[in-house]
């Protein structure tokens, strides 16, 4: 996570950093149970990872890439980004049959672009999103965080 431009002072982007570094600290759990051959534990922290990018995945979809995405500046970052979202949705829906070494890449790749987005597109995203859109992103994270009926 990083810090240098202070964007983690707009409210949504703080709770998506702080996200990122608790799947980081997830990643951690897998690659150290992977390496002791605890495989069910390895497993049991994807699952936690899984639940986590779901729901973060989707503010992040519903709120910044959707407001962000209407900037021409942003739409192809905004492309890449979800796409993105979907291979790593399936490579953590793919973890009980992948291998240890799948299973680190596909994690390498996730703290890949959670750094893509604290760095780049986090900062970028508070330079040209107006205050309405950070109101409606707001909401998003809002309703993500309601319990489900």
């Amino acid at each position: 996570m990083c810090s240098y431009c202070g964007c983690e002072s707009e409210a949504v982007i703080a709770e998506l950093m702080g996200e990122h570094a608790a799947i980081a600290s997830m990643v951690d759990q897998v690659s150290a149970a992977l390496h002791r051959g605890d495989r069910s534990g390895a497993e049991s922290a994807c699952a936690a990872i899984a639940a986590m990018f779901a729901r973060h995945g989707r503010m992040e979809e519903d709120g910044l890439f959707s407001e962000l995405g209407a900037d021409p500046i942003a739409t192809d970052t905004v492309a890449e980004l979800e796409q993105d979202h979907r291979r790593l949705y399936e490579g953590l829906a793919r973890v009980p049959t992948a291998s240890a070494g799948e299973i680190l890449e596909m994690l390498a790749e996730l703290l890949d672009h959670a750094n893509r987005e604290d760095t780049d597109v986090f900062p970028t995203a508070l330079q040209v999103l107006p205050d309405r859109a950070w109101e409606r992103i707001a909401d998003v994270h809002r309703a993500a965080r309601q319990p489900a009926a």
